[in-house]
């Protein structure tokens, strides 16, 4: 999924998500794991917006997507000087035939970026790749939709509006496949141009997510409700992963 589409109005959509927050939450995980700075892997970063949040709590990133659009509107932010001091460094990379150049201390993939690897052996493989390149007592961090966020979604339509973009998305389910429809309409002087795409995320048990860490070279291996420290409920849409190598 390149998120061809989206990629130029991205940030605009998500200006929600706190991503300050984010990274803290993710560091106190990785903390926990016992891992304090080094090298950490931003897995999917899309543009960058992590990246660079979890730069600045001093840790040296390298943010990896598969689109290029994503990419390239991370790539502006180094070029506008968002981070002038230890900047995150981007490659791209479809996170399936992840290949570093080292080793790492510790890698994180967030906004259900693995819920849109919808082959279990690929979801596998991918794991098996970050692990590869994890160092003994290194950890890995990510999240996922759970089964209740994808049935409340199910059916649904959504729009995110500003002055001059608007984006329509459309979800429907079958099985643990669910298809998102997207539809983007921006706006140029008074000329409204739309862009589609469509592209998958699945619903994976927790129960064989963890097996699949385990089986990828993770001995230990935790799952927490929503930027939690506790063990999931019921009602989480989505929960988070803490594998320790």
């Amino acid at each position: 999924m390149s998120y061809t589409a989206l990629g130029a109005v991205y940030d605009r959509f998500t200006a929600d998500v706190d991503y300050k927050s984010l990274a803290g939450y993710v560091s106190e995980l990785l903390r926990r794991a016992g891992v304090d700075g080094g090298i950490l892997l931003d897995l999917a970063c899309g543009t960058g917006t992590l990246s660079f949040e979890l730069a600045r709590l001093g840790y040296d990133v390298i943010g990896a997507d598969g689109s290029e659009e994503m990419l390239t509107q991370a790539q502006s932010k180094l070029y506008s000087g968002e981070l002038s001091d230890n900047p995150p460094q981007f490659i791209l990379q479809d996170m399936r035939s992840l290949d570093l150049f080292g080793t790492i201390r510790a890698c994180v993939s967030t906004q259900d970026s693995l819920n849109h690897i919808t082959d279990e052996g690929e979801l596998a493989e991918v794991l098996r790749r970050v692990s590869l390149f994890t160092e003994p007592g290194g950890a890995l961090v990510f999240d996922m939709n759970t089964k209740r966020k994808f049935e409340k979604m199910d059916g649904s339509a959504f729009v995110d509006e500003d002055s001059d973009a608007l984006c329509l998305w459309r979800v429907a389910g079958k099985g643990d496949i669910y298809e998102y429809t997207v539809d983007v309409f921006e706006r140029a002087k008074n000329v409204w141009r739309r862009n589609s795409e469509v592209f998958f995320e699945r619903h994976y048990a927790p129960e064989r997510v963890t097996e699949l860490l385990h089986s990828a070279g993770f001995a230990e291996v935790d799952i927490f409700g929503e930027r939690s420290f506790e063990r999931p409920k019921e009602d989480e849409d989505r929960i988070f992963f803490l594998a320790r190598k």
